[in-house]
């Protein structure tokens, strides 16, 4: 059955990679466990399949300064404010699209990831996050509370004229008439809005990644990135952006010595 699995297509005619194909053992491994605890069958016969090694995946993601950049070109595009909150929250394309008024807190800087928006076939389905720990509160600057204020107002301005209601949006980021938008639409939208920039070419969901390398080479620690973007432990974390912890490793190493020799001299000084 395996072997028939892997020589399928994906979505885009692509083989099936080594991870996907992972991740279908998972489930099955899953719904088999449960068969046998039941009883229904004596034992879990993919526990002994043996299956291809999944190749590291390699991410690619932008410097503080291209996506500075990035933003600053696309200043009037109605979806800015929604690729400035990819790329500074680091929130998973679904998360953003799903999310709601109800759950940015302005004043306290806080916004709650608590749904997630992925289509089935025509269907938009909302469910919750990837994983139990992707529901989570995270902070955001001031700055862009303000700008999520005004997106809020221009938001409502949009629907009226669109439509002739004065009514405001339950989601933060919708179509002009106020409805949800088509998460595919938002990737090809940003390949379109890249293509026309010089800039190093990124998918949509390379702007997660940029957040994360930003934030541990600014200082963030791996236990906070972690915890914003949602992953379902900190060795994910650290798997994936292994090519910036030797970096932030080097930086922490500095202001941990920092602070012990300046202790040192102050202690020499009273003596």
């Amino acid at each position: 059955m395996y072997r028939e699995i892997a020589m399928l297509n994906d979505s885009r005619d692509r083989p099936i990679s080594a991870a996907t194909l992972r991740r279908i053992h998972a489930t099955l491994m899953s719904a088999l466990n449960t068969a046998v605890k039941r009883g229904l069958i004596d034992r879990n016969p993919a526990s002994t399949v043996e299956l291809p090694r999944a190749a590291k995946p390699t991410t690619t993601a932008w410097t503080a300064e291209e996506l500075a950049r990035f933003l600053d070109a696309i200043s009037d595009d109605r979806l800015h404010t929604l690729y400035l909150v990819l790329g500074l929250v680091g929130l998973r394309r679904g998360e953003a699209v799903a999310l709601r008024w109800d759950d940015l807190d302005l004043n306290r800087g806080l916004l709650r990831v608590q749904r997630s928006a992925v289509r089935t076939g025509k269907v938009l389905i909302e469910g919750p996050p990837k994983s139990a720990s992707g529901s989570r509160t995270v902070a955001i600057d001031d700055e862009t509370c303000r700008r999520l204020h005004w997106h809020g107002c221009r938001q409502r301005l949009e629907v009226l004229r669109a439509t002739g209601l004065a009514t405001s949006p339950t989601l933060v980021f919708t179509t002009p008439q106020g409805t949800q938008l088509d998460p595919t639409y938002v990737s090809r939208h940003f390949d379109r809005l890249v293509a026309k920039q010089e800039l190093p070419r990124i998918r949509l969901h390379d702007l997660r990644h940029t957040s994360a390398s930003i934030g541990l080479a600014s200082g963030e620690s791996l236990v906070e990135v972690s915890r914003r973007l949602g992953h379902s432990s900190i060795t994910v974390t650290a798997d994936v952006y292994s090519h910036v912890a030797p970096v932030v490793a080097k930086e922490s190493a500095e202001r941990l010595a920092r602070q012990v020799y300046r202790s040192a001299a102050v202690s020499g000084e009273e003596q």
